[in-house]
């Protein structure tokens, strides 16, 4: 089990802000803004191996460290760590792509912010 030292700091509420704001993006940002984000974030794993905030939190230790682990574990599932990693940087970007574009494009529903 991780230890609860990186629990509660700030950066642990940055990142669970962040992620709250990628998980509703498709109500508030355009879909094509949502798409410039989640390419900076591939070229982010590309060239520094992994999530800035991740590393703040955890280190550079464990390459297939994340917080979506990190949450799910203290939440006392049983997730495999490599495939919660391959979710989060390849499938969930897609996914709210895709749920975007079908609010906005395929259900005609403006973005709330930009």
């Amino acid at each position: 089990m991780l230890n609860q030292q990186n629990d509660y700091r700030p950066v642990f509420w940055a990142h669970l802000t962040l992620l709250a704001i990628i998980l509703i993006s498709p109500l508030f940002f355009s879909w094509w803004l949502i798409a410039i984000a989640a390419i900076v974030l591939w070229i982010q794993n590309i060239v520094i191996g992994g999530c800035i905030l991740t590393f703040q939190q955890f280190g550079k230790s464990d390459p297939d460290m994340t917080f979506w682990y990190h949450v799910l574990t203290r939440l006392k599932l049983k997730v495999n760590k490599r495939k919660v990693k391959i979710t989060v940087r390849y499938i969930l970007p897609f996914v709210i792509i895709t749920l975007a574009l079908l609010w906005q494009k395929g259900l005609s529903h403006d973005p709330l912010l930009f």
